[in-house]
């Protein structure tokens, strides 16, 4: 929406999937940085659609508690791209700005603001300006772009009929992991997956070992074993029943 098309845009939700996979994905690895940086990526482009070219411009109000909480987390602020943390910790400025105004309620400071960006004021540009000049590149992004070419590469393999490059594709990736383990399940079902059309048994095997590490995953035909509680060993070991 170029020019007079846009000049102020609202987001008011956090975005989500669109596709079952992406659902499911999300729901069985809520953590997931992968996850976290499609959503950071959906809420870059919608971002984007209030400007078309250099010279455009637009105000941005981000409002809804689970989109200001997600850009503003040091958790999750991290996935987007130092361009926009830039423009989120001038919105957070701006915001400061006007809880400490005691003169004006909130809301016409903020008002106050936005009327200055529509109308080109020198000085809000000039602020802008040398606010934007700051930002120092970084590599934070390298991992999870590594870790998204692996993914791709050990499916291209399957796809392909190449079980045995797919699953030591999806090994290696696996034994580089450093996620938590409803994450490291996620990849497991995915070896499960891959080992399914060269041996059954061991693909059971390893979806075993995924469904106890993340119970949101598929379970296994045979079922799971299932360890003990506490109460259970203790009588067991004193020759106890109920």
């Amino acid at each position: 929406m170029p020019d007079e098309s846009c000049r102020i845009l609202i987001m008011d939700s956090l975005p989500y999937f669109d596709s079952l996979a992406d659902r499911y994905e999300e729901q069985a690895c809520p953590n997931s940085e992968l996850i976290n940086k499609r959503i950071a990526q959906k809420i870059e482009q919608g971002i984007g659609r209030g400007v078309r070219g250099e010279k455009d411009y637009c105000a941005i109000l981000i409002i809804g508690s689970e989109l200001v909480r997600f850009m503003r987390s040091i958790a999750t602020n991290k996935f987007f791209s130092p361009q926009t943390r830039k423009q989120i910790d001038i919105g957070s400025e701006i915001a400061d700005m006007a809880k400490e105004d005691k003169t004006e309620s909130p809301i016409k400071v903020v008002l106050s603001l936005i009327k200055q960006m529509l109308v080109r004021d020198e000085g809000w540009k000039e602020y802008y300006a040398s606010e934007m000049d700051t930002i120092a590149e970084d590599n934070a992004e390298s991992q999870v772009y590594d870790r998204l070419l692996k993914e791709r590469q050990a499916e291209q393999f399957f796809c392909e009929g190449e079980y045995e490059k797919a699953i030591s594709s999806m090994q290696r990736l696996i034994d580089g992991l450093n996620v938590d383990d409803t994450e490291k399940g996620w990849y497991l079902q995915q070896l499960a997956r891959y080992t399914y059309p060269t041996s059954i048994a061991e693909s059971i095997k390893i979806q075993k070992s995924a469904f106890k590490k993340n119970t949101q995953l598929l379970k296994p035909s045979t079922g799971i074993d299932y360890t003990k509680n506490l109460n259970e060993k203790l009588n067991s070991s004193c020759g106890l029943s109920q």
